[in-house]
């Protein structure tokens, strides 16, 4: 019963220290039958002897097996499992050593902003769509007369009853003129808490938004082109917020 249980647990063993399946049957059937032609190892592990030749370079390449000759004919054999296992044991070391570099990647990846634009009426309408992902609130500020007409209609007929239907609030800053007013009477039914400001001291241009760990802002201003971008960054929204 011993035997058997090792004989299966080898195999794994051998993948885990790098060897992939087909190698570790070379492997196995070198150690049990020491060195052997290419037809021989090809017959007793199973394998084609034109795929024995693509991947002997390999295991030539890392230490796994040797080439010797014998009069003319070609034969290969096992290096020891001592020396696989230290071959082992060096990369691991090397990597364990590097390891701070990996983990100086990975701290990074939190901190770097992914970046999406759009471009055209199209374009702002996903990036409006995305807003509606928030799973809180959106904060946001705009002002009304800038908005570009055709896209102020799509937001007043679809993106609102769309934010309103998913039930998450707006919360949102515009600066203090007579085409706020509507928006402002309405903002119970629409969702909205509004906050207004001095328009000769703000004067945005832009929509900007913030929800979720993103950053949005639309360009969207009368006669100019439509475009956005999307930022995911959890700290740099967090700081917007």
């Amino acid at each position: 019963m011993t035997n058997i249980s090792t004989q299966i647990q080898i195999p794994e063993l051998l993948q885990k220290i790098g060897l992939s399946d087909r190698e570790a049957q070379i492997y196995l059937e070198l150690l049990k039958n020491g060195p052997m032609l290419p037809q021989h190892i090809a017959e007793e592990a199973g394998i084609k002897r034109t795929t024995l030749y693509e991947i002997f370079p390999e295991m030539q390449k890392s230490g796994v097996i040797a080439e010797f000759k014998s009069g003319k004919r070609r034969l290969f054999q096992a290096t020891s499992p001592e020396r696989l296992f230290s071959d082992y044991q060096k990369r691991y070391q090397e990597i364990k050593s590097n390891i701070h570099e990996l983990e100086a990647l990975y701290k990074m990846e939190g901190l770097r902003p992914k970046v999406e634009i759009f471009e055209g009426f199209e374009g702002l309408k996903n990036l409006y769509r995305d807003t509606l992902k928030t799973k809180k609130e959106l904060l946001d500020y705009a002002q009304v007369t800038v908005y570009n007409q055709k896209m102020l209609k799509w937001l007043t007929r679809y993106y609102v009853s769309a934010r309103v239907k998913r039930g998450f609030k707006l919360r949102v800053i515009l600066p203090k003129e007579k085409e706020a007013k509507s928006y402002i009477l309405e903002s119970k039914e629409t969702l909205r808490e509004i906050r207004t400001i001095p328009k000769d001291k703000f004067s945005f241009r832009i929509e900007g938004m913030i929800y979720n760990d993103k950053i949005a802002f639309a360009h969207i201003e009368k006669g100019g082109p439509l475009m956005g971008i999307i930022i995911k960054s959890k700290r740099i929204a967090e700081t917007q917020r």
